[in-house]
């Protein structure tokens, strides 16, 4: 940019594909509205590979900014100790990554875009004097869980007694009454009670901080969210802006030359339409072994046709000889390109996590969802897709057996009423999502007000 920009705003994504995608297409988006602003994107080592950094535009420019605590981290150390490390040093270390893009620009930052988990940004915002707009990636309901968190500990996790009742439902909160108690994020029922954990710190922070910001913006469409549920969190903030499905095109994705680098879109070409079970969990926890086992079991018997996103050393917890035994209707990858595999016409069903980025590429490609949630807001996000939408089931209990299995590819896959009353709902939803995501959609209406927001 040969002129100084007219407004320079900071951009700090959270670690990891699920949370740095979607806020890196947001500001590509920004970026093409606003070319007389400058985004400077603070990245952690090892998130680079995530980008197409020569596809971006002039008025992005990338810094590395924090080390990665997946990235040569120190041995010994657990998940928990390594990401208690990375959120303890990244204030400070994002502070004075943010004075090396002011340096740089000659501009100093008028704006601070971040993921709600680096909540510190409210801190920084005041003392520099700058806007602060926190994007929430998952489903609305989470967030509301975590603006609820004292009240829900208070009512239902005060003590041993209140916690022994899991299935109750949340009443009392408004868009959330369809869930229970089991249904909250581990920070909140109790895995992660602890002080000393900033993570934890950091989820009752939220209903706290959050207010303060001048925008929160949802990764999800109105059309599509409860509506109780938004007009509660509107209450709450100063604006809410539900700016659409960021990471997912409702138009086929291209096909570049590393997208089949495993084969696997040849093999899913010779496929018959509609047969095959794609299979990923995502890429942060992993199906515990003994269901890993079964769900293999399950496909063996039912001679399911699948397609598995499995890193190369889990396939131990596969039953011997399991690979080559359905070779013949199987495939094993350690990667697969979820966008375009979804959109493959072979695939009939997606077993997955139920992650909220990895739903809306379901609908995209309208593929019914098999959900076994494992962390986080999965099992919120599985009684959205059952309960709310239709568009897909959830494991019974929550936790594969093969009987269990089997009646989820049966009822999604089988050729009956239920699996085609989810391919109907699927396809209308769609539908209503290209509509919101569309010229006079509430998205690109929200995504105006935004541009509104930084600009000033």
């Amino acid at each position: 940019m040969s002129l100084l920009p007219e407004k320079h705003i900071a951009v700090l994504p959270f670690i990891g594909a699920s949370h740095f995608q979607p806020l890196v297409n947001l500001v590509l988006k920004l970026a093409a509205a606003a070319p007389r602003a400058l985004f400077s994107l603070l990245i952690a080592t090892g998130d680079k590979r995530l980008l197409s950094c020569s596809d971006l535009p002039v008025n992005v420019k990338l810094y590395e900014a924090i080390s990665s605590p997946w990235l040569s981290p120190p041995p010994g150390k657990s998940r928990k100790e390594k990401m208690q490390q990375f959120l303890e040093g990244a204030p400070r270390t994002y502070e004075m990554a943010i004075a090396v893009a002011e340096e740089a620009a000659g501009v100093k930052v008028s704006c601070l875009m971040t993921d709600v988990f680096f909540t510190f940004a409210s801190m920084f915002a005041e003392k520099m004097q700058a806007k602060w707009i926190a994007l929430w990636v998952a489903a609305p309901h989470g967030l509301s869980a975590y603006v609820y968190s004292d009240f829900i500990i208070q009512k239902y996790l005060r003590d041993d007694e209140a916690r022994s009742q899991p299935d109750r439902t949340l009443e009392g909160i408004p868009g959330l009454s369809r869930m229970h108690v089991k249904d909250l994020p581990e920070a909140l029922q109790g895995t992660y009670l602890d002080d000393m954990f900033i993570l934890y710190r950091i989820f009752r922070e939220i209903g706290r901080v959050l207010p303060q910001a001048d925008a929160v913006l949802l990764n999800s469409h109105e059309e599509v969210t409860d509506a109780d549920l938004v007009a509660d969190l509107k209450s709450k903030f100063q604006k809410l802006l539900l700016v659409g499905s960021l990471t997912v095109s409702f138009a086929p994705p291209p096909l570049d030359s590393e997208s089949d680098r495993t084969g696997c879109l040849s093999w899913l070409d010779e496929q018959k339409p509609r047969t095959v079970a794609y299979i990923c969990f995502g890429s942060v926890v992993d199906l515990p072994p003994e269901e890993m086992f079964i769900l293999a079991e399950a496909l063996e018997t039912s001679r399911t046709p699948y397609l598995w996103s499995l890193k190369d050393p889990m396939k131990v917890h596969l039953p011997p000889g399991f690979e080559e035994r359905t070779r013949s209707h199987g495939k094993i990858v350690p990667w697969a390109p979820q966008s375009q595999v979804l959109w493959h016409p072979s695939i009939g069903a997606h077993i997955t996590h139920c992650g909220y980025n990895s739903v809306f590429e379901c609908v995209a490609g309208e593929v019914p969802v098999i959900c076994r949630p494992l962390w986080a807001d999965g099992r919120m996000h599985a009684i959205v897709v059952e309960e709310e939408w239709g568009i897909g089931v959830t494991v019974d209990g929550g936790t594969m057996t093969k009987d269990r299995i089997l009646r989820c590819l049966e009822m999604v896959m089988g050729g009956g009423e239920a699996g085609k009353k989810m391919r109907q709902k699927i396809r209308a939803f769609k539908e209503v999502l290209i509509d919101a995501a569309g010229p006079n959609g509430s998205a690109s209406r929200d995504l105006n007000t935004l541009l509104g927001i930084i600009s000033l």
